[in-house]
């Protein structure tokens, strides 16, 4: 197979992954075995399929011949990849025993793999910590190019037994139309049945009321389209208990320590005309990487 292509565990060229499924990347790591728990539960509540993908690729190993493949080693480790999805969807079934499950299995890098698996998926999923040459997903390129390049929700997971939370943190730019991010969160409030804490960013500012560059009309319109947002969105969900906070202080540290109080940390990432906004990529960036719990990371435009 080329980098493009994929095969069930079977070996068997297949579709891709069915549009709105949630997918997990697997690669034998506990991690990832948790990551999976955690995808196989959000797509049991949303009556979703769940599709797990693995990837296997020679780049940066030495073992080739004179051709420049070692075909061997092409075949170990597609036959790895094939265990790792099979014992990962025993564990998915263990999770959740009623859940469709599907394996996936591409000859390309990670990060190919999973932006092409999630085009059309309603989230993807990944674990903290990797297997191989990157140890740690959340440093390396692979996790950053998830987060700057997917285009649907990317959740970074980080296991329960290292951080314990009590509800759901998401983070509005009052500037942007951060409306998915808040959607987003609602949904996974509802879902898992937590409280919502919407933290309220202002670009250049902790507080409207000092934010130079935002006359008085603009801050009352911004205030007026939250609070349509929040209304609209407790009609939809009445079950989900809201409460609100402003930022005070740089973006990126609010969500890293508030979000230590929390189960999901939830944030958008939009670049728009060459400016980057509150919820830009670098913020997402910065989150994932120091945030100790899982954040959700919500494509914006």
């Amino acid at each position: 197979m080329n980098a493009t292509e994929h095969e069930s565990p079977t070996g068997t060229t297949t579709p891709m992954p069915a549009p709105g499924c949630i997918v997990v990347g697997v690669d034998g790591s506990a991690s990832s075995l948790d990551a999976v728990t955690w995808a196989a539960d959000q797509a049991a509540q949303d009556h979703r399929s769940l599709a797990l993908v693995h990837a296997y690729t020679l780049d940066r190993m030495l073992w080739v011949d004179s051709m420049g493949v070692d075909h061997d080693i092409v075949k170990v480790m597609a036959e790895d990849g094939r265990r790792l999805l099979l014992a990962a969807a025993d564990h998915a079934h263990r999770t959740q025993p009623d859940l469709e499950v599907h394996e996936w299995l591409f000859h390309a890098d990670a990060r190919s793999a999973l932006l092409e698996a999630s085009r059309d998926a309603a989230m993807l999923v990944v674990g903290s910590r990797g297997r191989g040459p990157v140890a740690s997903l959340l440093l390396g390129s692979v996790g950053v190019a998830l987060v700057r390049h997917a285009v649907c929700p990317t959740v970074v997971r980080r296991p329960e037994r290292d951080h314990v939370g009590t509800g759901v943190l998401v983070a509005v730019d009052v500037r942007e139309d951060a409306r998915p991010v808040l959607e987003t969160a609602y949904q996974l409030a509802a879902s898992r049945e937590l409280p919502l804490t919407v933290l309220v960013l202002h670009h250049g500012s902790a507080s409207l009321s000092t934010t130079p560059d935002v006359h008085d009309d603009d801050r009352v319109d911004h205030r007026e389209r939250l609070v349509d947002w929040l209304s609209d969105l407790a009609v939809k969900h009445p079950d989900v208990r809201v409460s609100e906070r402003t930022a005070d202080g740089a973006a990126a540290h609010v969500l890293v320590e508030q979000g230590g109080e929390q189960d999901l940390v939830v944030v958008g990432t939009h670049v728009s005309g060459g400016v980057t906004s509150v919820l830009g990529q670098g913020l997402a960036v910065s989150v994932v990487e120091h945030a100790p719990t899982t954040v959700v990371v919500v494509p914006l435009g």
